[in-house]
């Protein structure tokens, strides 16, 4: 399932994460928390490092969405538009 392409910025290989998404949820005002997957780079010079004590910049909360997210990953500049 693991059909990622390199990290667009320094090469290395990109991986998946599942972890837990928390935000406020603003009508009742309590931490609300979700199942999610991140998606990152595995070399921790780069911008888009990704492990479970860091920030993520890439993931989804919807239960189908890891194949939309793998498909945004590996979408380049320059690729058809699909």
């Amino acid at each position: 399932m693991n059909d990622l392409k390199s990290c667009p910025f320094c090469g290395s290989e990109a991986h998946i994460e599942k972890g837990t998404l928390r935000f406020k949820n603003n009508k009742v005002g309590r931490l609300k928390k979700q199942k999610a997957y991140y998606i990152g780079c595995s070399d921790p010079d780069c911008i888009l490092y990704s492990t479970e004590r860091t920030g993520k910049l890439f993931f989804t909360i919807s239960q189908d969405g890891i194949g939309a997210m793998i498909r945004r990953w590996n979408r380049r500049a320059g690729d058809a538009n699909t």
